[in-house]
């Protein structure tokens, strides 16, 4: 059994260390949105490189507005989870679904408007948080009570000028916080093995197409 056991550990062990290595090297030698904004230069057929790695389309646009997606998704999860949680949120929700419902006498209406008002409160932190890690800001994975970007009174008035207000004056955490650069590399980290490296493999083959014309 011991035996079995330490074949499995150096075998799992030695996936992940080759897994991690190629998310390195991936990090190293391939452009993204972040590094695009930093040197305002260009020396490949894309621009965000990482980002068709992990969306696979032919123009950098596209590719960075599903990322721009996955990043709405998975803060607006968090922040869900933190709402839903917090019961000084809840009830303020509760309260104003009251005030506006409670006169249909109708306790299933007040509980719908209840909840829908807690899914805008955390879509819109979400469009907040995005917009200031698009911005270059690392922010904790987790929303704080005492962060929170919107407050309540602030749900009708979040136009997007006020969105990007919102996230230039947010300031960046310490600690366990993920910024753009760290997003890219969980999803590279969740995508399949081998379409990330054979995604990998087409941008090479079209840099070195720059300068070897019809190179395949």
């Amino acid at each position: 059994p011991l035996a079995g056991i330490n074949e499995w550990v150096t075998k799992e062990g030695g996936a992940l260390t080759e897994q991690a290595l190629f998310l390195s090297y991936l990090g190293e030698h391939f452009s993204n949105y972040a590094d695009a904004e930093e040197t305002g230069e260009q020396e490949s057929v894309l621009a965000y490189e990482l980002e068709y790695i992990l969306c696979g389309n032919a123009k950098d646009a596209t590719n960075l507005y599903e990322i721009v997606g996955k990043l709405l998704t998975v803060r607006f999860i968090f922040n869900l989870i933190h709402v839903l949680s917090d019961a000084e949120k809840c009830t303020v929700a509760e309260q104003t679904a009251l005030g506006l419902l409670g006169v249909t006498g109708l306790p299933v209406l007040v509980s719908i408007m209840k909840y829908l008002l807690l899914f805008v409160w955390a879509a819109e932190a979400a469009l907040v948080e995005t917009a200031a890690i698009l911005q270059g800001k690392k922010l904790s994975l987790v929303p704080q009570k005492s962060e929170f970007p919107v407050s309540f009174s602030e749900l009708l008035l979040m136009t997007k000028a006020k969105i990007q207000e919102k996230a230039a004056n947010l300031s960046e955490k310490k600690g366990a916080v993920f910024g753009y650069q760290e997003y890219i590399m969980l999803f590279l980290l969740l995508q399949n093995e081998e379409t990330k490296c054979m995604r990998a493999l087409d941008i090479v083959q079209e840099n070195l197409a720059l300068e070897e014309p019809g190179f395949r």
